[in-house]
């Protein structure tokens, strides 16, 4: 089975390199960027194609690894090709977004699923280790499929189209918001005149036993601090020290932290509320 992609950025390119370092046969690369077309094929070692139909040919399945908003742009492109039906009979389709749904490759009426690694990806990452631990979603799987990915050292979480968008907003939240929030601290941290780089080697250790705590007691167990000690002063002088930009998403948290650990505490409540007497 040879496997190409329509799109090298640093999802098709990473997963490339793993499906390369597991003995799959990468056929190569299309992209409107020939820079990252030969980066791709240069960390797979496999061919830069210059056209959509060359690698649709050339490859038994095929990864449209472009942006989410330009996946059902593709999939015009490769319906508009001539003899489209022809080029495609008997290929597998399959995208790597995690908010868009599988429906998008339907026009291609072909066999289609849909792959999400649960990782970030600020850089373009090669190495098996990095995906050493790594949980993949699968959204509409053949039973090949499932079958295929253990093999490449990956555990799955199978779901369905329906469940999507709350999939991607739970994994947009772990990921994407613990950095905001990690910049909020720093930003903190900062305006009382420590610079950023010790400010996130400081909080660092605190931020990895917070998550050691998760997985060791769970959430609501792992929760400390004002909030869950029903300690309203101190919380209140948090607001009280806020711009009030970052006061208001302390707020938003802080209420959410009460429904956590489900403490009906009257006065922190109408601390965290945005009315006029709590804002003066």
């Amino acid at each position: 089975m040879r496997i190409g992609f329509i799109g090298a950025g640093k999802v098709g390119t990473s997963f490339g390199a793993l499906l390369k370092l597991k003995g799959q046969e990468i056929s190569g690369y299309y992209s409107r960027s020939q820079k990252s077309i030969e980066h791709a094929c240069e960390i797979t070692g496999s061919t830069p194609y210059s056209t959509l139909e060359a690698v649709i040919k050339d490859s038994d399945w095929i990864g449209i690894t472009v942006q989410d908003d330009q996946i059902e742009q593709v999939v015009a492109e490769i319906t508009s090709l001539p003899q489209y039906r022809q080029l495609c009979q008997s290929k597998t389709f399959f995208h790597m977004s995690g908010a868009t749904t599988v429906d998008v490759l339907k026009p291609l009426k072909t066999d289609i699923f849909s792959l999400h690694p649960l990782m970030a990806f600020p850089s373009y990452k090669t190495q098996h280790e990095d995906w050493s631990n790594t949980f993949i979603t699968v959204e509409n799987p053949n039973a090949y499929v499932r079958s295929w990915l253990p093999k490449l050292g990956l555990s799955t979480l199978e779901i369905e189209s329906s469940q999507k968008v709350k999939y991607h907003t739970a994994a947009v939240v772990a990921s994407n918001y613990l950095v905001t929030l990690m910049d909020f601290a720093i930003n903190e941290l900062e305006f009382i005149g420590i610079d950023r780089e010790n400010g996130f080697k400081a909080l660092l250790p605190l931020v990895e036993g917070t998550l050691n705590n998760i997985q060791a007691l769970g959430t609501k167990k792992a929760i400390t601090g004002p909030i869950v000690r029903g300690d309203v002063k101190t919380v209140k002088s948090h607001l009280e020290a806020l711009e009030p930009e970052p006061k208001e998403l302390y707020r938003l948290l802080g209420r959410h932290t009460l429904q956590l650990i489900s403490e009906a505490n009257p006065m922190m409540v109408h601390l965290l509320e945005e009315d006029d007497a709590c804002q003066k």
